[in-house]
């Protein structure tokens, strides 16, 4: 993963959905944009890390960093940080002389493995936290977005997204047109019935006018659905 696909990256459903190489590299341009230095990832998967996945600095103090990714499809009581992963951490830092640690994790910690990580001063960054930097959104918004987006582009203008919230001047707009809409209804029942009489010379039943007048009803209405949706 290079920055600029690390740039992309706006939920926490993106994040869910990167694969765990992925999520490191993630969590690299996140510590060196949270301030940390000389930041590297080591980690070559869980035998090949020697417990740690990214090395960074905070001034002269060098700290290390374990990231887990957990997917969807693994059991929802597997999903939560094991305090086994923290005193795994905790005793390479040890090992290796590191005071300070931090565990990047996709999903919740609970009180044990806190407890836990303030022994061996390691901050945890966990769901709650990854939520909070990079709010969910809806699988419609999601979609909305990405569609206004690309209209912006197109138009060069503002997108529907942003368009669609009309002010107060299309809202009275839309007031005159449907009043204009029921007089061409209310005259065009009887004006249709006339014309098609003169024309026709034969007896025409009220209800093929009616479906006459019910296309043009339409017509207006879509009109008018059109210029209070650009009025915004």
């Amino acid at each position: 993963m290079n920055r600029d696909r690390y740039l992309k990256i706006k939920s926490y459903q993106d994040i869910t959905k990167l694969k765990w190489e992925e999520f490191e590299w993630f969590c690299t341009y996140l510590l060196e944009d949270l301030g940390y230095e000389k930041v590297k990832r080591v980690g070559e998967g869980i035998k090949g890390d020697g417990g740690k996945d990214i090395i960074a600095f905070r001034g002269n103090d060098k700290i290390y960093i374990e990231c887990k990714r957990w997917n969807v499809a693994t059991r929802y009581a597997e999903r939560k940080l094991p305090v086994s992963k923290i005193r795994e951490l905790g005793g390479v830092m040890a090992r290796d002389g590191i005071k300070s640690g931090i565990f990047m994790i996709t999903q919740p910690s609970y009180k044990k493995a806190n407890d836990e990580a303030k022994q061996f001063n390691i901050k945890i960054y966990d769901e709650s936290w990854f939520k909070k930097r990079y709010p969910e959104t809806s699988h419609f918004n999601q979609k909305a977005i990405k569609h206004g987006n690309k209209f912006k582009n197109i138009l060069g203008s503002k997108s529907p997204i942003q368009k669609h919230q009309p002010h107060q001047s299309s809202f009275n707009f839309g007031i005159i047109l449907s009043f204009f809409i029921s007089i061409v209804v209310s005259l065009g029942e009887v004006t249709i019935f006339l014309i098609l009489s003169v024309l026709d010379k034969k007896k025409i039943s009220f209800s093929k006018v009616k479906r006459i007048n019910k296309f043009i009803l339409f017509i207006f209405g879509s009109f008018f659905v059109f210029f209070l949706y650009e009025g915004g």
